[in-house]
């Protein structure tokens, strides 16, 4: 309804991806992505609360090209705002 296009992906290596994505329409806007990575066998403890714990990245689409590398063992949703 607003315009925003939601892309997910999960990269289940022990290697960072890099991805040229195309979207239609020649779309431009932001991405404002939600990761949450770790290696399998990490947990969250009372130690380590945090040890497995989304952050967020920005980047922007041009022209319906988005250059992106996702993380090894990673959970994505990128959202994109379309101007």
């Amino acid at each position: 309804e607003d315009g925003t296009v939601i892309l997910k992906a999960v990269n289940p290596t022990d290697n960072a991806i890099p991805a040229d994505v195309t979207l239609p329409d020649g779309l431009t806007g932001e991405v404002a992505a939600t990761i949450l990575t770790g290696h399998p066998e990490d947990v969250n403890s009372i130690a380590a609360p945090d040890k497995v714990a989304p952050v967020t990245r920005v980047g922007r689409v041009v022209n319906g090209q988005l250059n992106w590398t996702f993380d090894p063992w990673s959970v994505n949703v990128l959202m994109i705002k379309a101007e």
